[in-house]
This record gives C-alpha cells, sequence and structure tokens, in this order.
C-alpha cells in the first residue's frame, strides 16, 4: 500500500483524472496485476497474439493507435514498435514506465476518451450527455487502431465520481454507460484502417464461498457481429473483489476493414 501511495503522489496526471480517480484506478489495476498474474495470464497472451495476427495480415504501416494502452500489458508493443514507424499510446493516464518512456517511436497522449470529463468536474449533479468523438480521424498515417480492453469500462469512473454527489438511477446509468460504448464504436468505424476490438462481452460475479451471483451481458445493442475469437479472463479470484467476491468476464476479439 505505501508503494502504490507513493506512485500517486509521483505521478504527473491531469487535475482531472486525480479528481475523478483515473490515476488511483490505474494504479489498482497495475497492483492487481502483480498479484493476480497467473490468472490474468491466458489473456494477456490472448489478447496479444490477436494484435499480433492482424498486425501480419495487414503488415504494419505509418502510425497504430492504441485506445486504452495503460502500461501495455495487453498489447504487443514490442511487435507494434518493430511493424510501425510511430506508435500512439492514448489514455486519460500514463504511469511510470522506463522502457515506454525510453522509446522513441513511442508518443504517450493523455485524452479523456469517453469527452466527459471536463464536464463532471463542474458539474457533479447530473448525469452528461456523452459527445461524439472524432479525435485522429483526420490523421491519413494512421493505419491500424487498437481499442484495449476498455470499451464496457468508459462508464466505470464517471459514475462511481457522479454517485458521490447524487443518486444515480439504475436504468439511466446503464443508459449512460451504453451511449458512452456506442460513441466509442462509432468512433473506431468512421476510421478508414482496420481497427481491432479486445473488450469485455459478459461480465460475472462470484460471492465469497464462490456462488455466482450475477451475469451481465455487456454489449447488448452494440451491433459488433460475432467475434473473430473469444475467451475468459478471470479478472479477479474469489477474494480479490471487495467484500471478498471475484469477477469473471468474457473477452471477445474483433477486427474490421482487414486488406483481401
Amino acid at each position: 500500500m505505501f508503494a502504490e501511495a507513493l506512485e500517486y503522489l509521483i505521478t504527473p496526471a491531469e487535475p482531472w483524472a486525480r479528481k475523478l480517480g483515473y490515476l488511483k484506478e490505474s494504479i489498482a489495476i497495475r497492483a492487481r496485476h502483480r498479484r493476480c498474474r497467473s490468472d490474468w495470464a491466458e489473456h494477456l497472451t490472448r489478447s496479444n497474439k490477436f494484435i499480433e495476427a492482424i498486425i501480419k495480415k495487414i503488415g504494419g504501416g505509418d502510425s497504430v493507435l492504441v485506445l486504452g494502452a495503460g502500461t501495455c500489458l495487453d498489447v504487443p508493443i514490442a511487435i507494434l514498435c518493430s511493424a510501425f514507424k510511430q506508435v500512439y499510446l492514448v489514455d486519460a493516464v500514463h504511469l511510470r514506465s522506463w522502457s515506454l518512456s525510453r522509446n522513441r517511436k513511442v508518443k504517450r497522449i493523455v485524452k479523456d476518451l469517453t469527452g466527459v470529463a471536463d464536464y463532471l468536474i463542474t458539474n457533479s449533479q447530473r448525469l452528461p450527455s456523452p459527445p461524439a468523438i472524432d479525435w485522429f480521424l483526420d490523421d491519413p498515417r494512421i493505419d491500424l487502431v487498437v481499442s484495449a480492453n476498455t470499451a464496457p469500462q468508459l462508464g466505470a469512473m464517471p459514475l462511481k465520481y457522479l454517485s458521490r454527489h447524487m443518486e444515480i438511477d439504475m436504468a439511466a446509468g446503464k443508459m449512460f454507460e451504453a451511449v458512452l460504448m456506442q460513441r466509442h464504436f462509432q468512433w473506431l468505424n468512421s476510421f478508414t484502417c482496420p481497427s481491432v476490438i479486445l473488450c469485455d462481452a459478459v461480465r460475472t460475479m462470484f460471492d465469497p464461498d464462490g456462488s455466482v451471483c450475477s451475469v451481465e451481458s455487456l454489449l447488448d445493442q452494440m451491433e459488433l457481429g460475432f467475434p473473430a475469437e473469444k475467451w475468459d479472463w478471470l479478472v479477479a479470484p474469489v477474494g480479490e473483489e471487495v467484500g471478498g467476491g471475484g469477477m469473471k468476464t468474457e473477452v471477445h476479439a474483433y477486427c474490421d476493414r482487414l486488406p483481401a
């Protein structure tokens, strides 16, 4: 806990990323990976291998855009750097990484992928209307876009922040999350280059005794079609979640606009 607290103090982050909890969450995810390394291994391997296979099909290019990059646990950063001239890593927070910061091909970009952070820090009493996103669409050098296990999580931090200031109707919260995902997928679909989507499709929660307490479908009405691959990810073994429970997700992998 001391190491995590120190990292929180010394990690550069935008004020909105601290206030809305993105920095704290990023540190917690990296710490959970350390604790659950063996449980995450297959998921991370399959994520990396899926992206690697797509790169082999398109043969690399000028630039690749990775959305929700984090610390690149689920992204084959070395292969991206060998296949592309420029690798853009986009996320709300970028934790310190010696290997990434010294790589001249890598550019780490701070962006609020929801588009609602600026609104939330000044209007914490109502759910915002998620805007359409159009970043990077005018850059002809981008030859691949990767959404790295981020879409269904887009609403988590805004809703968690808002819940400290207002009562949120469950149906309204679910609608907010759905619109954020729709905006994200519409943005990806607006690129002319191939895009890869890795995302949770089904979330299963476990009680402390290991019994299933809920199963939630996360991609209803997203119209993504049939995934190219899917696999289970034990995100949190029983005992890891707050209250002693656990969580497993079914991850779906998609890719479109591949060359013939």
